[in-house]
């Protein structure tokens, strides 16, 4: 599959904070903070969760819920029915593979 003009536009990408999944954090459920970021994101983006056709979720340390990660981040977000790629690897990776995702998900007006 071959990707042509593909970019994220500056000021559209966004992460949550890196966090050691331990002592007080061992118990939340990772999508809870990605939720929180990316309601937020979008919100000072003024941006509508409907105006997306795809999502992308990586993550470095398995959760209970991640199964249907993306799908469920959609729909937390206010986007039901959205889906998209994950990615699960060493820190890294995700940090590439997420920005890869990001750019080929880029939303055109």
């Amino acid at each position: 599959m071959d990707y042509a003009d593909v970019a994220v536009r500056l000021g559209s990408a966004w992460s949550s904070p890196f966090a050691t999944w331990q002592g007080t954090l061992a118990e939340v459920d990772g999508l809870d903070p990605a939720t929180a970021v990316t309601s937020r994101a979008l919100a000072d983006r003024e941006l509508d969760p409907g105006r997306f056709d795809g999502i992308a979720l990586g993550w470095t340390v398995p959760q209970k819920r991640v199964v249907h990660g993306a799908p469920t981040l959609a729909a937390r977000i206010g986007a039901p029915g959205l889906t998209g790629p994950v990615a699960a690897a060493p820190m890294a990776a995700v940090l590439v593979a997420a920005v890869l995702m990001a750019a080929v998900l880029e939303v055109t007006d």
